[in-house]
C-alpha cells in the first residue's frame, strides 16, 4: 500500500496523502459487534437464499443489523449500483 502511495504522489496524482493507523490494542470498532451477530446467526442456520432474513434474525431484540437490499428477486433494483 505504501508503493502505491508514493507512486500517486511521484505521478502528481496526489500532492499529499495522510496515513493513519489504529492505535495498537484499540483496534475494536463499534460496528464488529453487528458482524458478529450475522457469523453467528449465519453458522446455525441453513441458508439456501434469503440471507437478508439471517441478518434480520441476528439481532431481533436491538434491532441492531437491519438489511439492506439492492435488489429485488423480480430484478427491481432498489440502490443503484455501477461495475
Amino acid at each position: 500500500m505504501l508503493w502505491y502511495d508514493i507512486w500517486h504522489v511521484e505521478h502528481n496524482l496526489h500532492s499529499t496523502l495522510n496515513i493513519h493507523f489504529l492505535i495498537a490494542l484499540h483496534t475494536k470498532f463499534a460496528p464488529d459487534c453487528g458482524f458478529g451477530l450475522i457469523k453467528q446467526a449465519y453458522r446455525r442456520t441453513r441458508v439456501s437464499t434469503y440471507i437478508a432474513k439471517v441478518v434480520e434474525n441476528s439481532s431481533p431484540e436491538s434491532r441492531l443489523n437491519i438489511p439492506q437490499l439492492v435488489r429485488l428477486e423480480d430484478g427491481t433494483v432498489i440502490v443503484k449500483t455501477s461495475d
